[in-house]
């Protein structure tokens, strides 16, 4: 039977990550791809990704442009109507859960 989402869950990296990187582990197996829709098969996933190097290339993005460019992506991304509706649990950790709060702000 086909199974339809209501839930979003949303990832937010953080400092020196990335979206499908810091998810994924030694044995290359990508958390949120390959356990997450097992264990909930009525999820609808989306990382978010942006540029939090630390070593190199500087971003030069500041909090408030990395919270309007998640919550821009994040408006796109739900427009249909079912999606709208769906419960968000968001998962982030470090620069990812700072841009997180400053969403709730």
């Amino acid at each position: 039977p086909n199974i339809f989402p209501i839930y979003s869950i949303v990832t937010i990296h953080g400092f020196d990550g990335h979206r499908e990187e810091s998810w994924t582990a030694d044995n290359g197996k990508l958390w949120l791809q390959d356990f997450l829709p097992h264990t909930i098969p009525t999820a609808w996933i989306l990382s978010y990704g942006y540029n939090a190097y630390t070593h190199s290339s500087l971003s030069e993005q500041t909090l408030h442009g990395h919270t309007q460019d998640f919550l821009a992506r994040l408006s796109m991304s739900r427009k249909t109507g079912e999606i709208m509706e769906h419960l968000i649990i968001f998962i982030a950790y470090s620069l990812g859960g700072i841009i997180l709060k400053s969403v709730c702000h």
